[in-house]
């Protein structure tokens, strides 16, 4: 078993020794935050040295941190948003709707497709340019002190017309 700590994290699949907080310490600080003032909470799995829960790359699944969210979300009473990987709409609708956690976090997913949340409001779930995950584009350059680019996104953070003359998605006329 390899041996991990701070800045040294496992992946999943790899035989490690879990330390940290627990899901059952999480609920207890959850409430701590509430009595504390906090009006909701934004909730995903991870810190910087397992930053791919935070940031979930191409081999996690979608919704990876839905379950641990929906945890929360019965020792509180504010607001619980579930961040990672929640670009899902169908998965995040249920989710939202059955009431087990309020809202959804997505921003790669803003990055891949700016209109992402209007053709999830449309139902044109087909026409959803997905974040494959990859973090070349965002993480990666943000790190090396470069600007923000997208692997299947080359025009993000444009705002000219440039972008959206070049926007296949039917509310471009703006």
């Amino acid at each position: 078993m390899k041996g991990f700590g701070i800045d040294n994290g496992a992946l999943p699949g790899e035989n490690f020794e879990e330390f940290g907080r627990d899901l059952e310490e999480s609920a207890k600080i959850a409430k701590m935050l509430q009595d504390a003032g906090y009006d909701a909470l934004d909730s995903d799995n991870g810190t910087y040295e397992s930053w791919y829960f935070a940031h979930p790359p191409v081999y996690m699944p979608k919704a990876c941190n839905l379950a641990d969210a929906q945890y929360i979300k019965k020792f509180v009473d504010i607001p619980v948003i579930c961040a990672g990987k929640m670009d899902d709409p169908e998965i995040s609708a249920e989710a939202v709707a059955s009431g087990s956690i309020d809202a959804i976090s997505v921003g790669r997913a803003l990055l891949a497709d700016p209109e992402w949340a209007n053709k999830v409001q449309t139902r044109h779930y087909d026409d959803i340019r997905p974040c494959i995950g990859c973090h070349a584009g965002c993480l990666e350059r943000f790190f090396s002190g470069k600007d923000t680019s997208c692997a299947i996104n080359t025009m993000v953070c444009e705002t000219t017309e440039r972008y959206w003359s070049n926007c296949s998605y039917e509310h471009r006329s703006r």
